[in-house]
């Protein structure tokens, strides 16, 4: 870890509200309320992702890929956007199928997380 990295423990989530335009994949930090403990995540964050045993779901440097999954948007045909389980996204992980991806967001209750922002 380097000197100003800060390692956050908490949750994956999908998250959406008017506006957003498509799911972002977040970090929902322990011990905080509301915005104040959510984290979206973006390119260059270290992200370790645990199955319910503890065991690593995923673990490394979040590398976005914006053109996997990409549809045409229907009522708009000039323009296009990642989908994942059937959702609008924004990106899905490098090396990931879009719908695998969404998945480890979707699950319910969430899987545990660990962040170190860029």
């Amino acid at each position: 870890m380097e000197k100003n990295e800060k390692e956050l423990k908490g949750v994956i989530e999908d998250y959406f509200e008017t506006g957003c335009e498509g799911i972002m994949w977040t970090f929902y930090e322990d011990g905080k309320e509301g915005y104040g403990g959510l984290h979206n995540l973006e390119a260059g964050d270290h992200l370790t992702i645990l199955d319910d045993d503890g065991s690593e779901l995923f673990s490394g440097i979040i590398k976005p890929n914006r053109e996997i999954g990409k549809q045409v948007i229907p009522l708009n045909p000039e323009y296009s956007q990642p989908v994942a389980l059937g959702c609008w996204i924004h990106w899905t992980q490098d090396g990931f199928l879009p719908d695998d991806w969404a998945r480890l967001f979707f699950r319910k209750p969430p899987l545990r997380a660990i962040l170190r922002k860029k």
